[in-house]
């Protein structure tokens, strides 16, 4: 079991999000840490969901269903950190 913790970068603003899915291409856990871009998303609204999909320089992929609550406002480029704790 490993320990992570996730941040905003750019314009996420999420007041709530749930999310399970699936990590795919990553061959070493030191590879899941690191900035993950956006590849898409669900529409923007208080309450929604969708899917999300997220991948990181190295390759890694993150396939999540989420379910959020709250705004999300983007200016500029979202993402997200992942730090392994």
């Amino acid at each position: 079991m490993y320990g992570f913790t996730i941040g905003g970068l750019g314009g996420f603003r999420i007041a709530t999000l749930h999310a399970t899915g699936e990590v795919y291409d990553l061959h070493d856990v030191a590879d899941f840490g690191g900035i993950y871009g956006q590849a898409s998303a669900y529409a923007l609204g208080k309450e929604s969901a969708g899917s999300l999909r997220l991948e990181n320089p190295k390759g890694v992929h993150l396939h999540l269903k989420a379910e959020r609550e709250g705004i999300i406002l983007s200016i500029g480029a979202d993402g997200v950190i992942i730090k392994m704790d």
